[in-house]
Formats: C-alpha cells, structure tokens, sequence
C-alpha cells in the first residue's frame, strides 16, 4: 500500500517526481485502505512512501493492519528505525518485514545516490529492527557506480543481522545518472552469485526482481513488476514467462541492449504427485476447515484433488518452472490435468488427458488463496472443441500454403482431398528429416523441406496462407520468422498460428518418476500464450481476425487468425478490435 508523504532522503533514483515534501497520508485514509484492503480478500499489507516512518501514528497502522489479520510489511529508507524505541514499538505492534533501501557499501556511495547522509542511519536502523525479530531485506538499486563494489555487499548483512540482500533495477533514473549495462552487470552480478552460493551467507541473495539475462540466467521467479515492460529482443526469449520486465526507465536509456535473450529448450508441463491424503465424505464440510493440519508447502506448487470421498494434496517439486510460471498455470490458466495414459509424455490430448476444474466449495472459501483449492475431473471433451477451431479455418483454404512445422502430418486428413483436387497447392517445412521422409511416403501430393524455419527462405509475396500449428513455442527465433513469413504472405493473405500454454499433470508418483527418467525430450523454446505471440507481431502489417485465449474453461491451445493488409493501407494495431472466438 503506497501512502502518500514526505521523506528524508532525495534519491537520484525515486520514482516519485518533485516536490517530495507533500503533507502525509491522514490516519483516516490509512485506515480507509487497509479497511478496503481486508474487504478484497488481502492476506498482507505493506507501506510503502514517500516514507511510511514519517507518518503520523505509523505505529497504530501497523497494530491496526495486524490485529485485522494482515500481515504487515515496510518498505523503508531505515533511517527513523535508527531510534532504537520505534524499531521496538513497530515490531511489538506487530511489523513482521522491512525493506531497507542501501545504495552501496560505503557512506560515499549511498549519499551519492540518496542525497542525503543516512547510509549509517540506515544500517543502524535495520539492526535494530533484525534485532527486534524483524525479517530485514537490504535492497540496493543497481546503477553504473555500484557495479565495481558488489562484491563489498555480503558484509552488511554481518554488520547489521539482515536475513537477506536483494537487488533491483531502478524505475526512475534523474538526468546525468549513468545507469548500470546490461553486459556489465551480467558479470558482476553472476560473479556476487556465485560468492553467495560458495559461501555461509548461501541462500540470502535475491536477484529474483532483475531479468535473468542481468543476472546469467540465475534470477526469475517473481511476477511481473508494476509498470513493466520488455524490449523488442524479449520475443525471442525462452525465459520472459519467468522474467519480471524491465522498468521503462531502462529501456529507454539502453533500448534494446538492456536485454539479451536466452534461447534454451524447455519442458511445456510439469507433474503433481500425491502427497497427503484427508477423508471427505459426501455432505461434510472441507477437511482444511474443520481441524486438519495447516498445509506445509506452498499453494504456488501444490493443488488439492477431490475424488472417492478423499481430498488428497498433490505438490510438484519441478526445477522447470519457477513459481510465478507456476501461479499462472494453478491460478490464471486453470490448465491442470489428470494423465491416463501410460506415456512418457502424453501426445493425444483429448485422449491421453482429462482436465481439473475447480470444486464448486471453494468458490466462496476464505482460504482458497492458501491451500491450492480443491480440482475435480471435468469429462467433457476441451480439446476436441478447441481443435475444431483449428479444423474449420483449414478447411477453408485454397491456393498456395506454407505449414511451419508440419511434424507429422495430424491435419493430413483435411489437405489431401483439397491438394488433390487441386484447391491447393501445400508446402510443408519440418526440421526432423525422418519426419520429412515418412511425410513423403504418405503425402504425394505435399512439397516437403527439411529446415528450420530460421533457416528456410521464401519469395516475397509466394503463399496465400501461412500455418504455424503447434510449433510457435519450438521457434527459435519467433520475431524473426513472423516477419519473414509476413514477407512471404501476399497481400490479403492469411496467417493461422496456434499452440498450447504450459499445463500441470496429475501422475502417480511411478508415473512421474518413469515419465521423468523416460527419453521425452524437451523441444519448446517458450510455453507463450496469444498475448505474446501478438506483442511478437508488433508492427507487422496484419490485421487480427480472430483469437481464442486460453482459460480455466478450455484446453490449454489458444489461436491467433490474421491478415495481411494491403500494401497501401496503415498496419492496424493487433491489440485493437479483435473478435474474441
């Protein structure tokens, strides 16, 4: 919770403009957002400024927030914490966390950025409250001055009892600051991790607000900071699912060299095996109402399944996807499923597969945000529908077609009457060339290249339509062939792109354990949804006709059906007037 207030330093990096002397937040609008706050469900507040010590009765906030149930957390400059009787105050009102701002390792470098002569102050005020049980995270705002004294940082935890140090990248920057490199705080911050992990203080470095290209790959893990944004390279990143953007700040002092995309192969799932096992008969009440154990895990990477008068706790331990990714598959996407099959890896979804849905007992539970909520299995058929989607619009197709990435032939059944009755005319590219051949041998009437589609080149304006079925994820370079197939598109022709987001499965523990020791490789550079794909087409000249999302009501395949425009005509925006199917 931002409030309204002065504050004694006057940071180089504040996001807040000038004049920072504003009169402070009255205690009846403090008292008014944290009523607002408990009434939409809220489970923890933090103050944040101006700065939050500055306020009148800060103290009562805190009791007041803590006695409403809250957990309650402050995001500081630490300086007042350095009167001993507030930090003890603040904790015995009930103050759980603290974020103390340090600008470097030394009193020169933290005036610099802060303008003010608080650096001992501060350091001095997160002892007191470490020392008050307080948990303490120091947070140092990377710039270009801090990078050659990163590694002077570990000893400030020792100095003031701080459980962790953190690191971030500034959401405002004053002119005439020169703000940090990428590729030069990807060394020194990949050289601070290594310390950290080589050392006792293991475990106390959070890297997890900078992009993981900042960091060598190290960081990811939060959700998407307020006010985020990517540069245009982040398209062709196999880590921006997991990545928190980039303050717009950064982007515009560096463009697009404030990032380096990964490109590295993912898993597109991960797997939930039973953990706990809790009675529920038919007509009793939840088991997590009535007196069971607190779950031990977290509800990021845990889910409860109701089946045969039993709610059993399932928990993934997956290193694939970091928590964040997992949030939006268990909280957003709703893709949960139970896997029937024997396989290493499904490869029939409709068959192989049936989806979770949430158990209607926990639409109006208080804790459903804690305990992973309860999924039932859902018969009907998602990907049956979704797929249909698919079929109509290639049924539709004449003339000449290109299918990036035609594996193994599974719409074969809908081209071959239209090629061989000479509505059409298919090209087919497919990297594997075992593939091509076995395509060969069934598809006479198919022209079939064995490339990447980074690799293959096409005339300009040579197709009427373009397919990118189920293999947008495996692209290694997204933007770039979105636009050279755009390229090849003529004009008024269509470009059709579907593919399915990440999912979570449902196995026993033997069918995860041989699944997981099985030879299923891992092909996805990303696990992206429409919204990606879309924002990787910025500014290709296309119109968006259709688009269907991924939801808790539907498979996990979304599509994206466009247009070329004429040559003459303005490329409309692709995040306007979209026809939602």
């Amino acid at each position: 919770m931002a409030v309204e207030g002065p504050c004694n330093d006057r940071c180089v990096v504040c996001p807040v403009p000038e004049p920072r002397r504003v009169a402070p937040a009255q205690p009846a609008a403090v008292a008014a957002s944290l009523a607002r706050a408990v009434a939409q469900g809220a489970d923890s507040v933090v103050f944040a400024g101006g700065e939050p010590t500055l306020l009148p009765r800060f103290v009562e906030h805190v009791r007041a927030a803590r006695q409403a149930g809250l957990a309650v957390g402050v995001v500081t400059n630490g300086r007042m914490f350095a009167y001993a009787r507030l930090a003890r105050a603040a904790a015995r009102a009930g103050l759980g966390s603290a974020t103390v701002a340090v600008h470097g390792p030394d009193a020169a470098t933290h005036q610099a950025v802060s303008r003010s002569e608080g650096f001992d102050q501060a350091l001095e005020g997160a002892r007191h409250l470490a020392a008050c049980g307080v948990e303490v995270t120091l947070r140092l705002t990377l710039l270009a001055a801090s990078l050659d004294r990163l590694a002077d940082l570990p000893a400030l935890l020792d100095r003031t009892g701080a459980a962790r140090l953190a690191l971030e990248l500034p959401d405002a920057v004053e002119e005439g600051v020169e703000v940090a490199r990428r590729d030069a705080a990807e060394v020194a911050v990949a050289a601070l991790v290594d310390r950290f992990a080589r050392s006792r203080l293991s475990g106390r470095l959070d890297v997890a607000a900078l992009p993981p290209c900042w960091t060598g790959g190290a960081s990811g893990g939060v959700a998407l900071r307020p006010g985020a944004v990517f540069a245009a390279p982040c398209a062709d990143c196999s880590l921006r699912s997991r990545c928190p953007g980039l303050p717009a700040a950064m982007v515009d002092a560096l463009g697009d060299a404030a990032v380096a995309p990964f490109r590295v192969v993912r898993s597109n799932s991960f797997n939930l095996v039973p953990r706990q096992r809790l009675d529920w008969p038919a007509g009793t009440p939840c088991p997590l109402l009535v007196g069971a154990p607190a779950p031990r895990s977290s509800a990021d990477r845990a889910i409860h399944l109701r089946s045969d008068g039993a709610l059993v706790r399932h928990e993934t331990t997956t290193g694939d996807f970091v928590d964040a990714e997992l949030r939006r598959v268990l909280r957003d996407s709703g893709q949960l499923y139970v896997d029937v099959s024997d396989k290493d890896a499904p490869d029939d979804f409709a068959a192989d597969l049936r989806k979770l849905v949430v158990a209607t007992e926990c639409d109006e539970c208080p804790r459903q945000r804690r305990c992973g909520r309860a999924w039932q299995v859902d018969q009907r058929d998602v990907f049956g529908a979704d797929d249909a989607l698919v079929a109509q619009r290639i049924a539709t197709l004449s003339g000449d077609v290109l299918d990036v990435g035609c594996g193994h032939g599974p719409y074969g059944e809908l081209l071959a009457p239209l090629a061989s009755g000479g509505a059409l005319r298919y090209v087919g590219l497919e990297p594997d060339e075992a593939r091509v051949r076995e395509l060969r041998a069934r598809w006479p009437w198919a022209t079939l290249i064995a490339a990447t589609a980074e690799e293959a080149r096409f005339a300009e304006a040579s197709f009427d339509h373009v397919l990118i079925l189920r293999s947008y994820n495996h692209l290694a370079a997204p933007r770039a062939v979105l636009a050279a197939v755009t390229r090849a598109l003529r004009p008024g022709g269509t470009l059709l792109v579907v593919d399915n987001e990440a999912f979570g499965l449902v196995r026993t523990r033997e069918a995860a354990a041989r699944a997981e020791a099985g030879s299923a490789e891992h092909e996805h550079y990303r696990n992206d949804g429409a919204a990606e794909a879309l924002e990787a087409m910025r500014g290709l000249p296309l119109t968006l006709l259709a688009r269907a999302d991924v939801g808790p009501a539907t498979s996990n395949q979304w599509l994206l059906h466009l247009r070329k425009h004429d040559g003459d005509a303005a490329a409309p925006s692709l995040l306007r007037g979209e026809s939602v199917v």
